[in-house]
């Protein structure tokens, strides 16, 4: 694919379901994003993954700041 056929086609969704996203696919997207290149090799990756109260608090508090 061309890069500006790729860049054409990205879309951006504002909208989620209610569903619990399942662990396996978690664990299978940070597997493969792992293996993203990075400069030098230094691989400066921080992955943070919350689910339940500790999702639900940050939720609530970034929604907080944002109305101000």
């Amino acid at each position: 694919m061309e890069f500006e056929a790729l860049v054409g086609s990205r879309r951006s969704a504002r909208g989620f379901k209610n569903e619990q996203v399942p662990r396996a696919l978690i664990e299978a997207i940070i597997d493969s994003a792992k293996r993203a290149p990075s400069s030098m090799n230094t691989q400066p990756w921080h992955v943070h993954v919350l689910t339940g109260a500790p999702r639900a608090e940050v939720r609530r508090r970034n929604m907080e700041e944002m109305v101000g």
